[in-house]
Order: C-alpha cells, then sequence, then structure tokens
C-alpha cells in the first residue's frame, strides 16, 4: 500500500506524511536485525518515550501483552 501511495504523484509524500503523524494507530519501522528505525508520534506517546530512546532498540513481541513496567524493563535494557 506505501508504494502505491508513494508512487501516485496525486497522492505522493505528502499524504503518506499525513497519515504517519496525523493518526490514532501505532506505525514503527523495525530493521532485519529487529530493531527500531523509525516509530510515529503515536508509537512513542504510548510508550511515553521519545523516538531517540527507542530508536536502536529491539522490538517488543508483543505491545498488547505487555504492562507499563514491563515496556519499562524491556526498554532499560
Amino acid at each position: 500500500m506505501i508504494s502505491l501511495i508513494l508512487d501516485n504523484p496525486k497522492i505522493g509524500e505528502k499524504a503518506f506524511e499525513l497519515m504517519w503523524q496525523d493518526t490514532n494507530d501505532v506505525f514503527f519501522l523495525v530493521g532485519q536485525d529487529g530493531v527500531i528505525l523509525q516509530a510515529n508520534p503515536t508509537f512513542t506517546e504510548i510508550l511515553e518515550r521519545t523516538f531517540e530512546e527507542l530508536k536502536g532498540k529491539f522490538q517488543p513481541p508483543s505491545l498488547h501483552n505487555m504492562t507499563k513496567d514491563q515496556h519499562e524493563a524491556f526498554l532499560n535494557k
């Protein structure tokens, strides 16, 4: 879907940016090694962390099964 948006000059990068920034949904990109490469503002708000704190961390296996304390312990590894 992302390629359809970015490849369409009528929609393009601006629409992607709006979807990334102005949503209540969580989006994050993970590298092949499993570390977080990018995260949208909703992701950082939910985890109560800045992107700088999350960047390079390994993603939690399942965000919805972790308590806030478990997230805290994971992020402090």
